[in-house]
């Protein structure tokens, strides 16, 4: 059985530009301290319009891209031009979205299916298995699926239909609020990753807590000590 992956989302959020140099270096070393606790990927959250926050938007992801070495996604682009601005500051896969149409498409013909994360979000299992597919076809490498309640969790039967039905690997996208969320989408739903909010990962104290609970639910996870 292949590992799982556990990929902590940082959110980069805008703040006043007199403040953005430390913000940048904040974002940096928690970034490291993920990598250092076991990350396996780091998703970055750029939140609120990145059109007119590019500038330290970028500053922030080129940051983070120095810092680490393991893999980094970015989730926030909505146009080709904003995918590229982020893959040129270095980030390795971007996170598409699939409702806007031709987009996975367009993407994955320019950069390749290695750097393109299609995003299905709050489909439910009747719909998630066609986009699912159809996102493979466009070129996705890998999928998120997005779906579920923040009270119930995530849609576990969506995953796992999603997980059954495409050639490409699956990430669990939320709602996660609970170890057992994590839990349940590996096992039950099958999904080769899950996308950890960081609230969760600091109410586990860490990374390494994760994989251990995990590890003792008996899933596989790399660097359980």
């Amino acid at each position: 059985m292949l590992a799982k992956r556990l990929v902590p989302c940082l959110p980069i959020a805008p703040g006043p530009n007199s403040k953005w140099e430390g913000l940048a270096e904040d974002l940096a070393k928690r970034a490291l301290g993920l990598e250092d606790d076991g990350a396996d990927e780091i998703l970055l959250v750029l939140q609120g319009d990145l059109h007119a926050l590019t500038g330290w938007a970028l500053q922030a992801v080129r940051s983070v891209v120095r810092a680490v070495s393991v893999t980094v996604l970015a989730q926030g682009g909505s146009s080709t031009a904003e995918f590229a601005a982020l893959i040129e500051a270095g980030v390795d896969k971007v996170v598409v979205p699939f409702c806007r149409p031709g987009l996975v498409q367009l993407a994955a013909a320019r950069w390749g299916a290695q750097t393109i994360v299609g995003h299905l979000d709050g489909s439910p299992e009747s719909g998630a298995v066609a986009d699912a597919m159809q996102a493979a076809r466009d070129g996705a490498g890998e999928l998120v699926t997005s779906s579920g309640s923040d009270s119930n969790g995530p849609d576990i039967q969506a995953i796992r239909a999603v997980s059954d039905a495409v050639p490409v690997p699956v990430i669990a996208g939320g709602p996660i609020a609970k170890l057992e969320h994590v839990r349940l989408a590996l096992l039950e739903g099958k999904a080769d990753g899950v996308l950890l909010p960081m609230e969760l990962v600091d109410a586990a104290h860490g990374m390494s807590e994760v994989k251990r609970y995990l590890a003792a639910a008996g899933i596989v996870v790399r660097g359980v000590s």
